[in-house]
């Protein structure tokens, strides 16, 4: 029998690398199988039956009245998005592909380094979201994201 703690240790890991584990057999628990999955395999498990979600999340900064600059830190929605601002205050990103599910989308935002200023999103259909900025008083107003944090989670 191998002694598994003898093995060398690695540091890294690609997706075909493969993982042994032992499938359980519900018919016959006797007779549960020693098998290989990929770390791919293993990586998708996790991400679609465990978090359940995939996710785009991006530091966002709008000046003046440009439309906001997004640094991507994460997208494994398969799909790109595009920033643009529509009015004093207003911002919508647009998926190329049907993306946001209706009752399974959720926006987690921050207008950053701005303390003053609120933030609400709307879900417009499978394609956008609006992002609307507002001032102590209430008032849309723009030039006031910076590196704000903005994170969809689209729900299995």
């Amino acid at each position: 029998m191998a002694i598994i703690y003898s093995y060398p240790l690695q540091t890294t890991i690609d997706s075909t690398d493969l993982l042994t584990g032992t499938k359980k057999n519900a018919t016959s628990p006797s007779q549960n199988p020693t098998v290989c999955w990929t770390m791919g395999t293993l990586s998708t498990f996790i991400k679609d039956d465990i978090l359940g979600y995939n996710v785009y999340t991006s530091l966002v900064t709008q000046a003046g009245v440009n439309n906001p600059v997004a640094t991507e830190l994460k997208n494994d929605t398969g799909t790109t998005f595009t920033w643009t601002r529509t009015g004093i205050g207003e911002y919508t990103i647009t998926a190329a592909g049907p993306v946001f599910t209706n009752a399974k989308t959720i926006v987690f935002l921050n207008p950053g380094e701005n303390e003053d200023t609120t933030t609400t999103w709307e879900r417009i259909n499978n394609n956008t979201i609006d992002w609307k900025v507002f001032d102590s008083a209430g008032v849309e107003i723009d030039d006031s994201i910076t590196n704000g944090a903005f994170e969809i989670r689209i729900y299995s």
